[in-house]
């Protein structure tokens, strides 16, 4: 029998047995030693690619530990339709899907592999970690709740994964999959990184900056962060809005009289 097809049959053997890792480690085998010639597929290999789909797509639905996201639901979704011959495709195509897959496949070996070093249960209905995979092959963990242990894990294994970002475009991708999370924090602190590193993301840098802290209601912060954006040259109608109600705000809660009169004073200034 062909590697591949031995291999998965394998795999689905250790799935219908819940061994999810098992199924994992087998279906990262399986697919190096699939070979393919154009879109011939033998009956055999087209049901093991069939099969391989259907348990990533079950793990990805039931193990709350994963995120099932739309970058994973396409891969998986676009080469079901394929394979059931209602999308059109090129052998390259066809190929680079595949490589798509493998890169899910991969995926879900490194998190099963920390989740088993670390003790952590991916079959836990209320896992206190979720793990999310995004394209080009990165990895984000997000805490499920304010468990300490999941707080020092998620750190953990973000150093294990820190790679340093090189250019204005790279930490505009990682602050805006930080956003996707609602992870705030550390999309402001990846922020004021690129600012440090890269000088020329001053202006949009603060102007994020801004808009971030005004949302979080932090109103100080984000006039601070709008009136350094303006001095970089976005214009001021772009923000006045949101610094009309922040220094108003921040007038009438005020408790001393000349800090009050500070914020109308800004106010009064902007708008002159």
């Amino acid at each position: 029998m062909n590697k591949y097809i031995l291999l998965t049959h394998q795999a689905a053997a250790e799935f219908t047995s819940r061994q999810f890792r098992k199924t994992v480690v087998l279906l990262r085998q399986a697919f190096n030693c699939l070979k393919l010639k154009g879109l011939n597929l033998s009956d055999a290999k087209y049901n093991a690619i069939c099969d391989t789909l259907q348990m990533m797509e079950l793990m990805f639905s039931n193990l709350p530990v994963l995120e099932y996201n739309s970058y994973t639901t396409d891969i998986i979704e676009t080469l079901k339709k394929v394979l059931d011959r209602k999308q059109k495709t090129s052998a390259y195509h066809f190929r680079k899907q595949l490589l798509d897959l493998k890169g899910l496949i991969n995926g879900l070996n490194v998190v099963f592999d920390f989740c088993h070093n670390n003790d952590i249960d991916i079959q836990a209905v209320n896992p206190s970690l979720v793990f999310t995979l995004h394209e080009g092959g990165f990895l984000s963990i997000y805490k499920n709740g304010s468990n300490e242990r999941a707080k020092q894990l998620e750190k953990e294994f973000n150093d294990c994964f820190y790679v340093k970002l090189t250019s204005v475009s790279e930490f505009k991708v990682h602050i805006d999959t930080l956003l996707e999370k609602n992870e705030e924090d550390e999309a402001i602190q990846l922020i004021y990184e690129m600012i440090q590193e890269f000088s020329e993301s001053k202006k949009e840098g603060f102007l994020r900056l801004g808009e971030l802290y005004f949302k979080r209601k932090e109103y100080a912060k984000a006039t601070d962060a709008f009136m350094k954006t303006i001095i970089m040259g976005t214009h001021k109608d772009l923000v006045k809005s949101q610094v009309e109600i922040a220094c108003n705000i921040l007038a009438s809660e005020a408790e001393d009289p000349e800090e009050a009169g500070r914020w109308r004073e800004l106010l009064i200034n902007f708008f002159s």
